[in-house]
């Protein structure tokens, strides 16, 4: 088995078996494939390969980049922090809209880091 399909399967493990972020069934039925494919798909020791057609979907079904599925990081990549963040911001309009403003306004871009170093004491 080549490096890619071994850093693929370590990435699928660890979103699927570790994190639990979908059961194998769900992501067999999105991919429209059968449950036991993406359990041999998930054997490290095996050396079944997965049909390239299913990388982007896989990463669109995980919200992961190609680029973790492959194993790689780099500075543009977004923490699992990050993406939490972002989510939380998205379902906070309110929120998000102060945040934006601050980001052109000095004095409120300070009053709401003074907020958090307050609520830190």
């Amino acid at each position: 088995m080549d490096e890619y399909m071994i850093r693929v399967k370590k990435a699928l493990i660890q979103k699927i078996d570790i994190e639990k972020v979908i059961s194998r069934a769900e992501l067999a039925r999105q991919l429209n494939v059968s449950k036991p494919t993406v359990t041999i798909w998930l054997q490290e020791d095996k050396e079944t390969g997965i049909d390239a057609k299913y990388f982007l979907p896989i990463c669109e079904i995980l919200k992961i980049s190609p680029n973790y599925l492959f194993g790689y990081q780099s500075s543009m990549d977004v923490s699992e922090d990050d993406i939490m963040l972002i989510n939380n911001l998205n379902n906070n309009p309110k929120l998000k809209d102060l945040i934006k403003k601050s980001f052109e306004d000095d004095k409120l871009k300070s009053l709401l880091i003074n907020l958090y170093d307050m609520q830190g004491k």
